[in-house]
Formats: structure tokens, C-alpha cells, sequence
């Protein structure tokens, strides 16, 4: 079995709860344990807050949370982040204001974990959402349906869990949500529909607060979300009864995102063989996880280039409904792309743009072809490779001499399946 000892299993929970550790991250992490471990990632609060080391004005949105990625402490606060911008989605291209959206990105950080019936009241209160579903020009007997279709189709319930009817009563509830040009929320008394609604069953005078915390509250949404944070972090298509298990964590703990994702790293299911390389790393995955697990000191701007080149452009998801994910990833230009990038990140360690030390200095002290190979798999891919893979990787090795040499093995490994996958 691939997680068969406790490294190996410590090793997949910081790719699946973060991205990917340095050795001296996996090292500190496996001397916890397993339940150590997840319990240090949960409890982020307790690790040092790595202050900004760049300005997003100075180097733009996305380098800005790509180092913040790559230097984090919390690696869990980040990846749900990340998750979040995935889910309550909104994009540069509409909204227009790079300090909406780093405003946003920073709400998502603060709730991380927190309890969802908040993060839906903080987000409807959110000056990019407003903007990004024109929540602004929804207002008394001119109801706009965009923000209350998504808040439920894709935000809480899931399609079929609700009617047109519905969809007109929750936009009445939100009519007078607006913001300041700046992104301030604004509730405009006099366009509000102060009159009765009927949501879900329910039938009151309901405003936005209302109906962020009656959708929480739904056993449907509780199964929704419980889906949805399984595949994040463990494989695509859970059973049933792992969804219903993990709802019943949900709705027990009144929507606490908390409990729910620590419930699934502690899983059986998290630590199956199913589980093990089940999902295919995001760009933003395996570009963060290769400057990590390298040491880089800097994310260089061409990442920018190439996070838009191999589909995932942070701050401006492709829709409303963020990124597919996962075998979406891959397709014969976007694998070619990701090969030249990982190459140019091997190229550049330990040089002026990235920094870090070269990947001689990861080596270890080893010197021959076999010794050099089996230090980068265990580097990068928890030692494990087919005899195919591993004799091609020593007659490289073979032939190859010098930095060049080092660089290529290092290339050649992240090129394999197994680094493509979490």
C-alpha cells in the first residue's frame, strides 16, 4: 500500500491540505504523527502569521497570493482560500477593482474555517460579489435574480433543490444590498422589500441575513458542502454514506467548515488507496508545490503567464461556477506546458529571479547515478517510481554531467504521472 507508513501518510496530507511540503516541513510534520499533524493544520491559528513579503500593488494579485502561498505557515488557511475562490466565485474581468478582489481574498482567508452561515452573510455583504452578481441594481419591484440563482444552485443547495419560485423570493430578500464605489456595503432602506416571502417552505419577512442562515442550516446544503470539501481534499465521487456521515458533521456543528474538513482528513477514506495520487495538481498546485518543496525564495513573474496558459487564472475563475478541476487539468496542450514549467522552475533555483539554493545543494551528499535518482524521487514523488521510470532516470544520469545533470533529474521526475497527482 502507498500509505503504508506514517511519512508517506503525513506526506499525502500536506499536498491535500496544502501544497506540498519542503523536507523540512514533511520532516517537523511526521515527527507529530498523523493526528499531530492534521491537528496543527486545522488549529493554523497557533503557527506564525508570515507577514506579506510583496505588495500587491507593486507585483499584482496573483504573485502577491502565489508567495503567499509558497512562504505560508498556515498551508490548510491557504488551500481553503483557495477553495473558496473556487466556490463564491468572482473575476477581475467584471468587477474591474484589484482592491475588491484582494479585499475578498483576505475574507476568505479570515474565515477559513469559520462557520458557513457567517461566510454567507460576510460574502453577500462583499463589495466584489456584490459587483460580480450585480447584487447593486437589485432593488423593490425590480428584483434582480442574478446573486439569489447562484447563491443556491451553486453556493448552498445544488440544482434541482429548489424552484423559480424560490429564485424570486430569496432576490426579493437581497433587494436593497448594495456597496460604496469603494466596495463598502450599503443597505439602501428604500429600495428593500420589507413585505412577506415565502423560501423554501418558510414564509416571513425575510431579509439577506435570513436566507444566508436559513440555506446554511439545510440538511441540503450540509450534503452539498460535505461533497463538495470531500472531493477537494480526498477523490471525486464519494460513496453515499461518506457524504451523509460527513453531513451529519455539519449540520451537528451548525455548519462549521472546521469540523467538517478535519472529519475528512481523519477519515479512513483520506488515508485509502483510493485516495492516494487520486487527484491531478491545479496549476496552482504544482507551481506552489514545486517552489515549496525546492526551497525557492521568489515566485517569478512568468508564473503569471503560465498559471493563464495551463487554465487556472487566479482572480479571474472562467464563470460563476469557478474550475471544473481535475481531469479538466489536462488535455495535450496544457501537459506540455506544464512539463516547460516545472523545467523552467528547476532552471532557475538558486538563480536571481527565484532565488533559494541551486538542486545540487538538495542532492545530500549523493554522488552516484542511483543514489542521485533515489534522492529526487524521495524529494519529490515519496520515493516511488516503476523500474522503468527509475532505469531511465539512472541511464540520464548516466550520460548527463554537471549542474545540467542535476537540474534534468529534477526536471525529467516532475514530468512523471506521479508528481501530476496529489
Amino acid at each position: 500500500m502507498a500509505l503504508d507508513n506514517e511519512r508517506a501518510r503525513v506526506a499525502h496530507l500536506l499536498r491535500r491540505a496544502g501544497f506540498g511540503p519542503s523536507e523540512q516541513e514533511l520532516n517537523e510534520y511526521t515527527q507529530l504523527g498523523f493526528d499531530g499533524a492534521v491537528s496543527r493544520l486545522v488549529n493554523y491559528e497557533t503557527q506564525p502569521l508570515v507577514p506579506d513579503r510583496v505588495a500587491p500593488e507593486e507585483v499584482g494579485l496573483q504573485v502577491w497570493w502565489l508567495d503567499k502561498m509558497v512562504h505560508t505557515a498556515r498551508p490548510l488557511q491557504e488551500k481553503m482560500t483557495l477553495f473558496w475562490h473556487g466556490h463564491l466565485t468572482s473575476a477581475l474581468r467584471k468587477v474591474k477593482d484589484p482592491n475588491l478582489l484582494q479585499a475578498q481574498n483576505e475574507l476568505f482567508r479570515a474565515n477559513a474555517l469559520g462557520n458557513y452561515g457567517e461566510i454567507l452573510r460576510a460574502i453577500s455583504r462583499d463589495g466584489a460579489m456584490i459587483r460580480w452578481l450585480d447584487l447593486q441594481t437589485n432593488r423593490k419591484g425590480a428584483p434582480n435574480e442574478n446573486y439569489a440563482r447562484e447563491l443556491m444552485e451553486l453556493f448552498t443547495l445544488g440544482v434541482g433543490n429548489y424552484t423559480e419560485d424560490d429564485v424570486d423570493e430569496v432576490a426579493r430578500a437581497f433587494t436593497g444590498w448594495s456597496a460604496t464605489p469603494d466596495g463598502q456595503f450599503v443597505f439602501r432602506r428604500m429600495q428593500h422589500d420589507f413585505d412577506q416571502k415565502t423560501i423554501l417552505g418558510q414564509t416571513g419577512p425575510f431579509d439577506g441575513d435570513d436566507v444566508s442562515d436559513m440555506l446554511a442550516a439545510s440538511p441540503t446544503t450540509a450534503r452539498y458542502m460535505a461533497r463538495k470539501l470531500f472531493r477537494y481534499f480526498a477523490y471525486p465521487d464519494p460513496e453515499p454514506e461518506v457524504v451523509g456521515r460527513l453531513a451529519d458533521v455539519y449540520l451537528a456543528s451548525s455548519g462549521s467548515i472546521k469540523s467538517v474538513v478535519e472529519a475528512i482528513l481523519r477519515s479512513p477514506e483520506f488515508s485509502s488507496d483510493r485516495a492516494y495520487r487520486a487527484l491531478i495538481k491545479s496549476p496552482t498546485e504544482l507551481i506552489v508545490g514545486a517552489l515549496r518543496t525546492l526551497g525557492a525564495d521568489a515566485v517569478p513573474p512568468q508564473a503569471v503567464q503560465a498559471m493563464r496558459l495551463l487554465g487556472q487564472e487566479l482572480f479571474n475563475p472562467p464563470n460563476v461556477a469557478g474550475w471544473f478541476g481535475n481531469r479538466s487539468w489536462i488535455n495535450a496542450a496544457t501537459l506540455l506546458g506544464r512539463f516547460n514549467v516545472l523545467g523552467a522552475v528547476a532552471q532557475q533555483l538558486g538563480g536571481p529571479v527565484m532565488g533559494g539554493q541551486p538542486v545540487t545543494a538538495l542532492l545530500d551528499g549523493s554522488t552516484t547515478s542511483a543514489a542521485r535518482v533515489q534522492r529526487v524521487l524521495d524529494l519529490l514523488v515519496d520515493g516511488e517510481a516503476s523500474q522503468e521510470e527509475r532505469d531511465a532516470l539512472v541511464a540520464y544520469a548516466d550520460q548527463a554531467k554537471g549542474p545540467q545533470q542535476l537540474r534534468g533529474l529534477f526536471r525529467l521526475t516532475m514530468a512523471l504521472p506521479a508528481y501530476q497527482l496529489n
